[in-house]
């Protein structure tokens, strides 16, 4: 056991800034400085590259012999990628999510990756926003649940040793303004602490060992010198006593946000308000030393800064043995499998008009059209970095397999339609099925859009497509919810694929077949129109409910949050909330029947609305959920609990509230009860 204490007190000035530093391995660190001390934590190492060497010179060359941190942003996988996280959200499935995290986790720790920059637990409200596609949609308490599960993922122990997770960005970065990434954000204190705050606790609460600071802004400050959010809430009240690493090179830029004027002062400031490590940016390494010698006193905050480092470490188990091995083979078929069962748990129906899906005889002629038939890229999505598009299955590479008579023809984004070639193909075909969307740089860090409508020559393919009478079936990938509204109407079934990972054409083939019945949900509002953004479904009550509207559309959005098809139907029926009048506990059950012929697995979703309450709430809030398999021809009653302290304030519930609970498919359908809380007692009042 290495005595921390006495570690530090034999640390030069250098030695110690060096802990904080965490530099780029492909662009900015040097094997010297390992050796010398100045760096303590590196990132972006190259598959080609031996991390356990780097660890045996820190270990073995460096005078005080310390291990390294070794950080990558695995995302959505490592070598074998998984569903996009907002696509993984749309399952509502907490252990597949573990799982998944967990996996990938495994798949990084081969590589010597002991530092994860994820879960990614952001709420934004704007489909503009490129990172959306990081986030696991718009609602704060679902975000909760999975911020939990990619955490417990992450820390499982592996080889004796935890590899640390960092939630990030803490926070309101989902808030930036017209979904302009990097851009300056505005909002309340009740929004921060009722949307913005409670996924990270949550992540916390699961034992996250780190947490990484946002680019963005808090009420005058830029979130990198914010005294209230580092010291008052994270240290404070949450009691945080693990590492904050800055996003990357945003201690500097603090220059440009005009509160800090040159690096030397930048340093000072993010000293002084606690961010341990600088990613980066460098201005610790290189101004610290001399901002510890102008002010002697702030060695203190610079000790404890290490102190909490050193302790990281340790708690990973790095000091007792910082080394890897292959715990796991890369793209191994047991995760590919895993990612097949994510992808077929990702995929969302929106519409099936007249049961077109699912596609059941396959010696039928169908044609598949578009510019992403046979495109591989497009699967990985963004924050792939490990990941290869020669890994992935392609939509063909799925169909063909099943539909031996298919038609296979790519209409590439910047090619002209030939309508005339596309008429050829589509005569003696029953079903058209078209591939679209965006391809995967169109989301992701910085990569932001101004409309959300399908890009390039999409539409006008859509419209041919729409004159041969041949029922359309639209696949359609991206990193975010896009404004389809003409598309919903010319295609017969629509299929959102997001970007599924390596496994995609395996899974959409499942799919349209019918071996999987569709199961996801959406986590994301989809407009209409983009005039409607921001949208949400949990917007606060206002005091003209009935005016909200425009002068050409309604407020209804294309698909709701929580919306999802499947093959056959689900009715939802004798709802009964189950209580204590003295625990602020309730029960709510509900009786499913599945009415089809398809097994169907059905995501429950309860809701809470406060129809009297001394303090303004959202028109509804997510407070449980369940997903359970229905067998054909089945009923199932499935039971939620509500703790009522998890949803309310104790002056909430001691004051007076009546609350309108429904129970459903979606965020807009379900059935409804009423209760009544006062003085901390609940009690019925009506059904509905």
């Amino acid at each position: 056991m290495v005595d921390l204490l006495a570690l530090l007190k034999k640390m030069t000035v250098k030695q110690k800034i060096g802990q904080l530093t965490l530099l780029d391995f492909k662009n900015q660190a040097r094997l010297e400085d390992i050796k010398e001390g100045r760096v303590g934590a590196l990132l972006n190492i190259g598959l080609d590259q031996d991390t356990n060497e780097l660890q045996r010179i820190s270990m073995e060359e460096s005078e005080l012999k310390i291990p390294l941190l070794i950080g990558d942003d695995v995302i959505h996988g490592f070598q074998t990628i998984y569903p996009i996280p907002i696509a993984e959200s749309c399952s509502w499935n907490l252990d597949l999510i573990e799982r998944n995290t967990h996996f990938a986790k495994l798949e990084a720790y081969s590589h010597g990756i002991n530092l994860i920059f994820a879960p990614m637990v952001d709420i934004t409200h704007d489909p503009r926003w490129g990172r959306i596609m990081e986030t696991c949609g718009e609602d704060p308490y679902l975000t909760s649940q999975m911020a939990k599960a990619k955490v417990r993922g992450i820390q499982k122990a592996v080889d004796g040793k935890i590899v640390a997770s960092c939630p990030k960005h803490f926070t309101g970065y989902g808030a930036v303004e017209a979904g302009l990434d990097y851009n300056t954000t505005d909002y309340s204190i009740h929004r921060l602490k009722n949307l913005y705050l409670p996924p990270f606790k949550s992540a916390l609460d699961s034992g996250a060992l780190t947490i990484m600071s946002a680019f963005t802004t808090f009420n005058d400050q830029p979130i990198a010198s914010s005294r209230f959010l580092f010291e008052e809430i994270l240290r404070k009240e949450w009691g945080f006593e693990g590492v904050l690493i800055s996003d990357w090179a945003q201690i500097e830029q603090l220059i440009p946000h005009g509160v800090a004027k040159d690096k030397y002062e930048a340093s000072l400031k993010a000293l002084s308000l606690g961010i341990d490590i600088d990613l980066a940016s460098k201005v610790y390494l290189e101004f610290l030393e001399k901002v510890i010698e102008d002010n002697p006193d702030l060695e203190e905050k610079l000790d404890s800064a290490v102190l909490r480092v050193l302790k990281l470490k340790a708690k990973m188990g790095l000091f007792d043995n910082p080394y890897t091995k292959k715990v796991i083979k890369p793209l191994g078929a047991d995760l590919r499998k895993m990612a097949k069962e994510a992808a077929d748990e990702a995929i969302v129906l929106l519409k099936n008009d007249s049961g077109v899906l699912p596609l059941t005889n396959t010696e039928e002629k169908i044609l598949v059209i578009g510019p992403y038939v046979d495109d591989k890229d497009v699967h990985l999505g963004a924050w792939a970095f490990k990941g290869n598009p020669k890994t992935c299955i392609s939509v063909k590479e799925g169909l063909e397999k099943t539909f031996k008579k298919a038609v296979f023809y790519e209409v590439k984004p910047n090619d002209s339609i030939n309508y005339d070639k596309i008429k050829e193909l589509s005569l003696d075909v029953s079903k058209i099925i078209v591939t679209l969307g965006e391809p995967r740089d169109y989301s992701g860090e910085n990569h932001n859009r101004q409309f959300l409508d399908l890009p390039f020559n999409q539409n006008e393919l859509v419209d041919a497509l729409a004159t041969f009478n041949k029922p359309i079936i639209a696949l359609v990938f991206s990193g975010r919810p896009l404004a389809i509204t003409d598309l919903n109407k010319k295609a017969a079934s629509i299929l959102w694929c997001w970007h599924l990972g390596v496994e995609a054409g395996n899974s959409i083939t499942s799919v349209l077949t019918g071996e999987v019945n569709p199961s996801a949900k959406l986590t994301q509002t989809f407009p209409k129109t983009l005039g409607q953004v921001p949208i949400y479904y949990n917007r606060y009550q206002t005091g003209r409910p009935e005016l909200l509207s425009y002068v050409d559309g309604n407020l209804e959005p294309l698909y709701p949050f929580g919306f999802g098809l499947h093959y056959g139907n689900i009715k939802y029926s004798q709802m009964e909330v189950k209580y204590s009048a003295d625990i602020l506990q309730l029960v709510v059950k509900v009786l499913l029947e599945n009415e089809s012929n398809y097994p169907i697995y059905e995501i429950v979703q309860v809701y809470l609305s406060s129809k009297y309450n001394q303090k303004l709430r959202p028109v509804k809030e997510l407070c449980g959920f369940k997903k359970e398999m229905i067998e054909p021809g089945c009923q199932k009653t499935v039971e939620i609990s509500l703790a009522l302290e998890e949803h309310f304030e104790d002056t909430e519930l001691m004051n007076e509230l009546t609350l309108e609970i429904m129970a459903g498919p979606n965020s807009q359908e379900g059935l409804k009860q009423t209760v009544q809380v006062k003085g901390g007692q609940v009690w019925l009042i009506s059904k509905s």
